[in-house]
């Protein structure tokens, strides 16, 4: 009885909160917020993905670094991989799927390592054709403080292939990742808490086939939680859920005036050769609707995953992104198994729309992890 009482109690605040954006969204103009490289805010593993892509939060594994790097260093086994695969997008253009994969390594009690890389290979037909590869290539650091606070710092190359164009797009950025963990006793339940807080991508702009324009990088401000709740010896149940904000100017606008118009076109302009570093303060106000605007451009992921016995996994989360935004909005759902070393999950994505990019597609990962589990740091004190 405890899963579906839980499971009704915060489903009304998740859908409260997509409710508000909903109606606020009515009053204003579309203004999508338009960045290079958006492969980079997809999530590459099938958990996270099943989860509604929160996962600022969660209980750590290999994919930890690309949500937060803070998570790493409380990852308890000395090594893992995970390799994940996103078969095709639905999309106008013809996609040929998303890859990636991901490993980490322990240095010490306190530090971990980690790296990845994702590829996203795609043919551009609006492009006349134009084949298009994109990848990134990350190297992560995530230390612990103490027993129950983590840091962790990720740097990575992104390079941007057309078929048109006379040399590659490339770009470096960097995340930074914050992470606390604690157990708690409420009467007879126990509960673990995670919060979490990054910054991602935060680097150069990209140029692609006209050199004078340069598109910003998708950062992103990313604030999240996970509770879960021990449902008797060999069950547990986690919601986890994410905001997320990107920090990069909005399209200016003027009701009544065309996009084209001299004064529109001259301040979009000033906006795109804004400085990275200036922009990352002035996105949270920059906004031509105002504050109701800016409290549109968050993205609110929500999820609930069942575990029995930490071997079967059962999970069912919800995306939202206001219709004004770009109104990409999806629920998902997946399953899991995990014996031993070996972990494989998969996810499956219902979107809003069948033009929706993400429509219908299904998301594969398998983990495997050696070594034996580091002891906590205040078992080993």
């Amino acid at each position: 009885m405890v899963l579906p009482q839980l499971f009704w109690r915060l489903a009304p605040l998740t859908v409260g909160l997509a409710g508000a954006a909903t109606v606020a969204a009515a009053q204003q103009l579309p203004n999508t917020i338009i960045t290079a490289v958006p492969f980079l805010r997809l999530s590459p593993d099938a958990r996270s993905a099943a989860l509604g892509q929160a996962g600022v939060a969660l209980t750590p594994d290999a994919n930890a670094a690309y949500y937060n790097a803070g998570r790493l260093s409380f990852i308890p086994a000395a090594f893992g991989v995970s390799a994940s695969y996103l078969p095709r997008l639905r999309t106008t253009t013809s996609s040929r799927g998303l890859a990636s994969a991901a490993g980490y390594g322990r240095l010490s009690q306190r530090s971990v390592v980690g790296a990845s890389v994702e590829y996203f290979d795609t043919k551009l037909g609006g492009w006349n054709g134009a084949i298009n590869s994109e990848y990134a290539i990350s190297a992560s650091y995530g230390y612990r403080l103490n027993e129950y606070l983590g840091v962790g710092t990720t740097v990575r190359y992104i390079q941007v292939n057309l078929s048109n164009m006379n040399a590659p797009s490339q770009a470096a950025a960097m995340d930074l990742g914050l992470y606390y963990t604690k157990d708690l006793h409420l009467g007879i339940n126990h509960y673990a808490l995670g919060l979490g807080a990054a910054l991602t991508n935060v680097g150069d702009k990209m140029t692609y086939t006209n050199p004078s324009q340069k598109d910003f990088l998708p950062t992103t401000l990313k604030v999240g939680g996970a509770l879960t709740r021990a449902l008797g010896s060999r069950s547990t149940l986690t919601f986890a859920a994410d905001v997320h904000k990107l920090l990069v100017p909005t399209p200016y606008y003027v009701n009544g005036l065309p996009a084209n118009s001299p004064a529109v076109i001259a301040r979009n302009q000033n906006l795109a050769q804004q400085k990275v570093f200036k922009t990352l303060i002035s996105t949270f106000s920059d906004a031509p609707g105002g504050f109701r605007e800016e409290v549109r451009e968050i993205m609110l992921s929500t999820g609930l995953e069942y575990a029995y016995n930490n071997t079967v996994f059962v999970r069912a989360g919800y995306y939202y992104e206001s219709p004004k935004k770009g109104d990409l909005q999806y629920a998902s759902v997946g399953v899991g198994a995990h014996y031993r070393a070996l972990g494989l999950d998969g996810a499956y994505l219902v979107p809003n729309t069948r033009q929706n990019p993400l429509a219908q597609t299904l998301r594969l990962s398998l983990h495997v992890t050696f070594g034996k589990q580091t002891p906590s740091l205040k078992q080993s004190s």
